[in-house]
């Protein structure tokens, strides 16, 4: 898939996601916040013909603070939905930022990657492919979410209303456009291998996987249990183990 098919197809697909929210009655709109959909980014190696290409699929984005990019117009009548800034969001997470480099970024209490959900990313990416380079490997993944309308202003997770509306209404289909475009050897979804405490229900872990495994070159995908207060090594095994790969 050429890059303009797949931003066309995304952004199409995000319009009419945000034109339901828009009319729906998640805390996000009742209190008037601005929004903004992140779609998938990539290092600036990803496309390089490496062996291994990893895309890992978090639950939804933490820290955004960018109401530049806030897709959402609420006048008197309600809450209606900015076109162009859609293409705004696209583009400046695709063309304008400096692709995952804010990963290793160091922060007061340590690195980024060094978090529970980047650290156990990168301890499976360096598992499947050897690389020494620890400081590297976010140069060479796709990083994207479930639940890819945020808020722009403040951290935190969607309400569960915005969660379960968009998550209804179009995601399983942008996942999919995202792997069509990038083409990942493997994904790891870091959401929950269960039903307990997931995002996503068993018929969208049946569907994405049911896609991804008519997908060519053949595509590996594990739903994990996420790596918050959990030790890595078991749960490595698990995924190594859904993978069908040793450590």
């Amino acid at each position: 898939m050429e890059l303009e098919c797949y931003k066309k197809e995304v952004m199409e697909v995000a319009k009419n996601v945000l034109e339901v929210i828009s009319k729906g009655k998640s805390k996000e709109i009742k209190n008037g916040e601005p929004l903004m959909i992140e779609f998938a980014r990539h290092g600036e190696n990803y496309f390089n013909d490496n062996k291994v290409k990893f895309m890992v699929v978090g639950r939804a984005s933490g820290k955004t603070k960018k109401p530049h990019l806030a897709v959402t117009e609420y006048t008197a009548e309600g809450c209606s939905i900015n076109e162009k800034k859609i293409e705004k969001c696209f583009n400046e997470y695709y063309y304008e930022t400096d692709h995952l480099s804010w990963i290793h970024r160091k922060e007061e209490n340590g690195y980024i990657d060094s978090k529970p959900f980047f650290g156990f990313s990168k301890e499976i990416y360096l598992g499947l492919t050897g690389a020494e380079d620890e400081t590297e490997w976010y140069k060479n993944i796709c990083y994207s979410n479930l639940c890819k309308v945020i808020c722009a202003e403040e951290a935190g997770n969607p309400c569960e209303k915005l969660k379960k509306t968009q998550m209804e209404n179009g995601m399983l289909k942008l996942l999919k456009i995202e792997i069509d475009y990038y083409k990942p050897t493997h994904i790891l979804v870091l959401d929950s291998a269960s039903e307990e405490h997931s995002w996503s229900t068993k018929e969208f872990k049946d569907e994405l996987r049911e896609y991804v495994s008519h997908q060519e070159p053949k595509v590996k995908i594990c739903f994990s249990d996420r790596p918050e207060f959990r030790e890595h090594k078991p749960l490595k095994e698990k995924v190594f183990m859904e993978f069908g790969e040793g450590d």
